[in-house]
């Protein structure tokens, strides 16, 4: 096999997956890296699996090429497995091609296995094409992989290993315990003023975009497989008495209250958007939870906090970046919206010789044509024992991306240039009139800065074309309001400012 190097195109980072505040870097990174765009997600030329009902160990049957010579690897974490051995499951995700090409078709492969908790696999690597630009060797692309494939990093250990005079590898799964574990968390969260429109929909609304029939059906049980599939572009069924079912549930209660139909997408966007930042908060205490001694599996003790998952938002409202972004792409995907989780490991100098490193999870979301950065973990900032929501990466430019992260984005156009019209849809209520956040005159700061200051822990957004220290006159500097209790944040793009405004606790 003669290894080719693909390059990829670097984009730059500016934090770890904590706050902006905080300076944080994560004991794990959160897992995914989306495959560029919704066509890529699981692409194969192969036929749909369509075995009529099976248990995992059939599938296992189905999908594993075996290996006479290969060890037993088995670690003593797999005593952790989350017990699963009864699911049924009648309707399949895309079975990939064990034959793979280039590292779409190895994490599509791997994501397969890992979806149906497969614990070996074999794969052709003949025409393999590196995904590691650093390295042709097959602990560094394990590496790469255990960084960048969506259902892999912190909830599962990974070992792959070539099989002596074939173009193969053995690919082997250590499966952890996952959420099962709450945090006693330390911060509360501020409330911003700010709302979209009220939701028109009754309690047994339904006609979720997200449900559309003519999409392909994929059965579920965890969380991790109701996100992945709904991110996929499947119509999902979540299996009776699971996890999936229950989040699923509580994921359409929600939208049901704050999404209305009349709303644009990037209204949609920002309504989900908006909830998130302003009454779930970040999870410090997950993340400065135990790390395994053992460099190749770090992530055992992690990946039973619920803070990593879709169950930390809704039984604790606490998370961490893999939570807030695994529920963010849930709740968008069921209305149907374009949107794209993406993951890197936090290494400079694409360096792959460990995966006990840190790392954060995102989205990109779609609502013009282009895609924006994202990211609900960085709309919460630490203040004291508060989290401030903020809007600064509701729909801003892929340059403010952090500097270390590996993915392919070669296939998508991501925007340009920042984005603050998502304010259009953002109001404030002051003495029964509704104020408009975007483009805010001078003439209606005064009443807004007074219902902050006279509100303890709250905050207030809004886009001007003022400079600030004109809006503001007399009563600010260096980003403090004198004769008030009221601090501001302030943020310039392309000479227009979003202003957060916040009372000191």
């Amino acid at each position: 096999m003669k290894p080719k190097i693909k390059l990829l195109l670097i984009l730059p980072l500016l934090f770890s997956c904590g706050s902006e505040n905080s300076s944080l870097t994560s004991p794990i990174s959160s897992e995914e890296t989306t495959t560029a765009t919704e066509q890529t997600s699981l692409t194969t030329n192969e036929e749909t699996t369509t075995v009529e009902e099976t248990t995992v160990d059939s599938v296992e049957e189905s999908t594993v090429d075996s290996a006479e010579d290969t060890s037993d690897s088995t670690s003593s974490y797999q005593d952790d497995i989350f017990d699963e051995n009864d699911v049924v499951y009648e309707n399949f995700i895309e079975k990939p091609s064990l034959e793979v090409h280039d590292f779409h078709d190895l994490m599509a492969v791997c994501d397969y296995h890992a979806f149906y908790k497969i614990p070996e696999f074999v794969v052709d690597v003949s025409d393999y094409t590196y995904g590691n630009p650093t390295a042709e060797d097959v602990y560094y692309e394990r590496n790469f992989l255990y960084w960048n494939s969506e259902l892999i990093n912190g909830v599962m250990g990974v070992t792959m290993s070539e099989l002596e005079g074939e173009d193969k590898w053995l690919i082997e799964y250590t499966f952890y315990e996952n959420a099962t574990v709450a945090t006693n968390p330390t911060l509360s969260s501020y409330q911003n003023f700010g709302h979209t429109k009220l939701s028109d929909r009754d309690e047994n609304f339904d006609d979720f975009k997200g449900e559309d029939e003519s999409l392909p059906l994929a059965d579920v049980y965890t969380t991790q497989q109701l996100f992945y599939a709904l991110e996929h572009h499947y119509r999902v069924n979540p299996l009776e008495n699971s996890p999936a079912e229950k989040y699923y549930a509580l994921c359409k209660d929600l939208l049901r209250d704050i999404v209305s139909d009349d709303m644009s997408d990037q209204e949609k966007f920002f309504t989900i958007y908006n909830y998130i930042i302003n009454n779930v908060h970040y999870d410090y205490e997950a993340l400065d939870s135990p790390e395994s001694e053992d460099l190749d599996f770090p992530d055992k003790y992690c990946a039973s906090y619920k803070a990593f998952y879709i169950e930390g938002f809704f039984d604790d409202q606490t998370v961490v970046c893999d939570g807030f972004s695994k529920t963010y792409v849930v709740l968008a995907r069921l209305e149907g919206l374009d949107i794209l989780r993406a993951t890197g490991a936090y290494v400079p100098g694409y360096d792959y010789s460990s995966i006990n490193q840190a790392g954060h999870a995102y989205c990109f979301i779609n609502y013009d044509g282009t895609y924006h950065l994202s990211c609900p973990t960085w709309g919460q900032q630490r203040n004291g024992t508060y989290s401030l929501p903020t809007y600064d990466y509701f729909a801003a430019t892929h340059k403010m991306i952090y500097p270390y992260l590996n993915t392919y984005w070669d296939e998508i156009e991501l925007s340009q240039n920042s984005d603050l019209t998502f304010l259009n849809h953002m109001y404030f209520d002051i003495d029964e009139t509704e104020i408009s956040a975007f483009d805010l005159k001078k003439e209606n700061f005064d009443p807004l800065l007074s219902l902050v200051n006279n509100t303890p822990y709250s905050t207030l957004s809004f886009h001007t074309k003022e400079n600030p220290n004109e809006l503001l006159g007399s009563n600010s500097y260096s980003g403090k309001i004198t004769g008030t209790k009221v601090n501001f944040q302030n943020q310039t793009f392309d000479g227009e400012y979003l202003i957060t405004l916040y009372r000191n606790s």
